[in-house]
């Protein structure tokens, strides 16, 4: 397969910033708080979910705990580790972002994340205007592992989405990429690759650095 790249649609967290643990923090601090176990099994199956879906799944599985209050628990803990140590930058962002930069090429950020949140991640990582476009999770109808974000990220780029690498960590992200038509690139983080995972990827690499052997 010879590639056309002319632009890159980068997932936020456990891609572009190392936020997964943090967000396993925040989900265990909250869970003490609100005396309930959180497995890391389940953790790790909502990661790349949209909020919408992470509501319901949570629901189905805590009847009787007040999801809305959870979640403010939860984000306002996770927030005050992002603003007491910054936004956690993943090796050889700001290298690929660069790149990309000078050769003019395309870049945009599909979050499932909402809208004030990612903006303010990317704001104070610095990263923000390295991006022509950042499409949410509260934007888009159908979340992760539905093909909608990366979809609506290749037409704000006005590019076709087979002339676009998605760079993505998680089963849902990698799953919605290739159902998409981008070239699904999987970079693990806190979620091995399983079969599914593996088949639905153009390549596996171990870290954003190896992206660049790519152009």
């Amino acid at each position: 397969m010879k590639l056309n790249i002319k632009g890159f649609v980068f997932d936020m967290d456990g891609t572009m910033f190392d936020t997964e643990q943090i967000s396993v923090k925040s989900w265990q601090y909250a869970g003490e708080k609100f005396k309930i176990n959180i497995p890391l099994d389940f953790m790790l199956s909502i990661m790349g979910l949209s909020s919408a879906s992470i509501r319901k799944l949570f629901i189905e599985k805590y009847e009787g705990i007040n999801y809305d209050a959870f979640r403010e628990t939860n984000v306002k803990y996770a927030m005050e580790l992002i603003e007491k140590d910054g936004v956690p930058i993943k090796p050889g962002l700001f290298p690929l972002l660069d790149t990309i930069k000078k050769r003019g090429l395309k870049c945009a950020v599909a979050t499932s994340t909402n809208h004030e949140r990612a903006i303010a991640h990317l704001e104070l990582s610095k990263t923000l205007p390295y991006f022509d476009a950042v499409i949410t999770g509260d934007m888009i109808e159908n979340g992760k592992p539905a093909p909608d974000i990366f979809l609506r990220a290749t037409d704000a780029m006005q590019l076709p989405p087979n002339d676009c690498i998605a760079l993505e960590d998680s089963r849902n992200g990698i799953l919605s990429a290739r159902a998409a038509g981008l070239v699904p690139i999987l970079i693990p983080d806190m979620i091995p690759p399983d079969n599914t995972m593996c088949s639905a990827a153009y390549r596996i690499l171990p870290s954003l650095n190896e992206v660049l052997s790519l152009l």
